[in-house]
């Protein structure tokens, strides 16, 4: 376990290093994500492993986090990006996410188009389902043009 991190945690060091490469990809070049809305979390009744960074707060009663999923069968990876709407009002939101395996090769960008967060609901912008079977990890995950932290959880 220790080995798969410190490989996760170079290639997405090398990935960094990459940074102006990855800043500069023009939105234009992602595949179109998919926004699915849910009353509750979607990760817990899950049969799939979500591998997620830290929340971040987007504004009062509203954050957001990127996910690397697996499906159960271990042959598929998707990225995702949750957002929380704690708030009593719709919230406006637009993402964006980079789905990366440990080889340092890049699997696929995604970008959802601007959607409503339901009142106190989630909704979840995916990433096209990939047959990967190298640990994966996001990076360079966005909503509303705001950097949110990368995951380098293993999945």
């Amino acid at each position: 376990m220790m080995k798969t991190r410190l490989a996760v945690s170079a290639a997405a060091t090398g990935v960094a290093a990459l940074g102006l490469c990855l800043a500069t990809v023009s939105p234009a070049a992602a595949a179109s994500g998919t926004w699915r809305s849910y009353e509750k979390s979607p990760i817990k009744p899950s049969t799939s492993e979500w591998g997620c960074a830290e929340s971040a707060s987007l504004e009062l009663d509203v954050i957001a986090q990127a996910c690397a999923i697996r499906s159960s069968d271990r042959k598929n990876v998707q990225a995702a990006i949750i957002v929380q709407n704690r708030t009593s009002t719709t919230f406006r939101a637009q993402a964006s996410v980079d789905l990366w395996n440990t080889s340092i090769s890049r699997i696929g960008e995604w970008s959802c188009t601007a959607s409503t967060v339901g009142p106190k609901s989630f909704s979840v912008c995916y990433g096209a389902t990939t047959r990967e079977l190298d640990d994966v990890f996001v990076i360079t995950p966005t909503v509303n043009g705001r950097s949110l932290p990368w995951t380098y959880a293993s999945v």
